[in-house]
């Protein structure tokens, strides 16, 4: 038990499960099981099922209840050799562990499981194992519930891997859960839903908020034709140039100068309140591809201890640093959303990335806009390195 830090509420599981189409259900299975929260919501919703818990550690079984069943194995083994049964269950439920796995931990590989794999989910990521583990155990019709972080729904390195997961299973919906769900730490993630085969032509997008109990409020849909491109957060077109455009500065500190034009740059909090520092570039040497501000935009702090801290721009045309993302077209709407998801320090409530030095990225603030049409995309400027001159970072 001890290598699983995060547990699904049990509330949290039966609002998630509660939007799962009306299906006959008799057979549940969990392979990474923990303390049982999922299939403790999947038995009230289905009394009949027969319910299924592996997990890796023994002291799991503790959790147990009455006419289940259960197997201390790694959940990818069982996944295999039940696979190799053609033994399947109606609702697949997982809330996997997350983070790169080493090549002597790994199960599959593509040489041995061609015929039966998705290739994009056989990488070093440990919850993308697990997935394809689950999808060994569905046959037509099957309902999965997964709990992932939200580099898989939402992140660009993963949107090959939704494509060729869409293929063959419809998304039913996703959840956006708060970062604070878990009690092991700070996580971003989503509940997924999915059905193999279905013939479902949108999916409904949820987001989860816990004020005592807790709640699902459904704020869009989005097509079929949409997930089946990979998008299934963000729908990355242009909407429009009224729309709030975030960005991020493209000049490192490896570009200043002792003088000649203004950049702002990030800084420590001073008198209570964060506000960038000013350095010097010079423009000769980067023209007119340098990312500015204007009054009235908003800066974040990206990197650093102080990542996630932000304030508004007082002046026009000044240049920004690669240390800082930029949020242009602000709106009193989108002020009040950042406000809202702000601490009483002013700094934005979202976990910190990185292990050596923190630091959050463009998706990261997205993810505080829960509607979609509040947002453009900006291509090559959302928090990756691409664009970036002389970038260290």
């Amino acid at each position: 038990m001890e290598k699983y830090t995060y547990y699904t509420p049990i509330n949290l599981a039966r609002s998630i499960l509660s939007i799962i189409p009306e299906i006959e259900v008799t057979s549940i299975v969990d392979i990474c099981c923990g303390s049982w929260n999922l299939l403790q919501a999947g038995k009230e919703k289905y009394p009949k099922a027969i319910i299924t818990g592996v997990d890796v550690n023994k002291k799991s079984k503790e959790y147990s209840f009455d006419d289940s069943r259960f197997e201390v194995m790694d959940g990818r083994e069982f996944a295999r050799r039940e696979f190799q049964k053609n033994v399947t269950y109606d609702l697949i439920l997982s809330n996997p562990p997350f983070g790169y796995i080493s090549e002597d931990e790994r199960k599959y590989n593509l040489e041995e499981m061609e015929e039966t794999c998705y290739s994009k989910l056989i990488n070093k990521r440990y919850e993308c194992e697990m997935v394809q583990a689950n999808m060994l155990l569905a046959h037509e019709d099957s309902i999965l519930m997964f709990i992932l972080p939200y580099t898989f729904v939402a992140g660009v390195s993963y949107q090959k891997i939704r494509r060729q997961i869409a293929i063959d299973y419809s998304v039913l919906a996703i959840v956006k859960l708060p970062f604070t769900t878990f009690r092991g730490g700070e996580i971003n993630t989503f509940a997924i839903i999915l059905q193999k085969g279905g013939k479902y032509n949108k999916t409904d997008i949820y987001n989860a908020v816990y004020e005592g109990r807790w709640k699902l409020d459904k704020i869009r849909e989005i097509g079929s034709k949409e997930t089946r491109n990979g998008n299934w957060w963000f729908i990355r077109k242009d909407l429009g140039e009224n729309k709030i455009k975030i960005m991020r500065g493209n000049i490192s500190s490896n570009g200043f100068d002792k003088e000649g034009q203004e950049i702002l740059h990030c800084a420590a909090k001073k008198d209570g309140k964060w506000k960038p520092s000013k350095r010097y570039y010079d423009n000769s040497a980067f023209g007119k591809m340098v990312v500015k501000a204007n009054k009235g935009d908003v800066l974040v702090n990206r990197i650093g201890k102080d990542a996630g801290y932000w304030s508004m721009n007082e002046v026009d045309d000044v240049a920004i640093s690669d240390c800082l993302l930029l949020l242009k077209n602000v709106t009193e709407k989108s002020l009040d959303i950042l406000i809202e998801n702000s601490d009483c320090n002013g700094r934005l409530k979202i976990p910190k990335r990185g292990v050596s030095v923190s630091y959050i990225t463009a998706d990261d603030v997205k993810l505080l806009f829960n509607d979609v049409d509040d947002i453009r995309d900006v291509e090559g400027q959302t928090g990756t390195e691409k664009g970036s001159f002389n970038s260290a970072v």
